[in-house]
C-alpha cells in the first residue's frame, strides 16, 4: 500500500512539474523561458524527496517479494534431508541479523528538498567513486 501511495505521489509531483515547465516554455520571449525552466527546476527539487521515497518503496517491495520466494526454495527444498533445510534455516536467521545490524546506520530525514539532495550526491559520489 506503502508502493501505491508513493508512485501516486510521485505522478501527482511529475504533473505540477510539467505543468511549471509548460507555461512559459512556449514563449518568445527569453526571460520567461527561463523563469519558467527555474520553476520546473525548483520543483523537481521539491519533489526529490517524493521520488527518492517512491524508489524505495518499490525497491523494498521487489526485494521483499524476491527474499520471498528464495526463503521458499531453500527451506522447502523436499531433495535434501530435513537437518540440511534446518541448518539452511539458521543461517538465513543470522543472516537476517546481520542485515538488521547494518540497516542501523545513521538514518537522515529525507523529507527535506535539500537533506534528499545531498544524500542523493553521496550516493552518486560513492557509486563514481568505486568504479574508478
Amino acid at each position: 500500500m506503502q508502493a501505491v501511495t508513493s508512485v501516486a505521489k510521485t505522478a501527482f509531483a511529475v504533473k505540477e512539474m510539467h505543468d511549471a515547465a509548460g507555461a512559459g516554455m512556449n514563449e518568445d520571449n527569453q526571460a520567461v523561458r527561463e523563469e519558467a525552466a527555474k520553476k520546473a527546476l525548483n520543483s523537481f527539487e521539491g519533489s526529490l524527496p517524493t521520488f527518492l521515497q517512491t524508489i524505495w518503496d518499490v525497491s523494498q517491495m521487489d526485494i521483499e517479494n524476491t527474499l520471498m520466494r528464495v526463503c521458499d526454495k531453500v527451506l522447502k527444498d523436499i531433495s535434501v534431508p530435513w537437518q540440511l533445510r534446518y541448518r539452511r534455516a539458521l543461517a538465513l536467521e543470522r543472516l537476517g541479523h546481520l542485515f538488521e545490524d547494518a540497516g542501523q546506520v545513521e538514518l537522515r530525514d529525507i523529507t527535506q528538498s535539500a537533506v534528499a539532495k545531498q544524500q542523493l550526491e553521496e550516493a552518486l559520489y560513492s557509486a563514481i567513486r568505486e568504479r574508478t
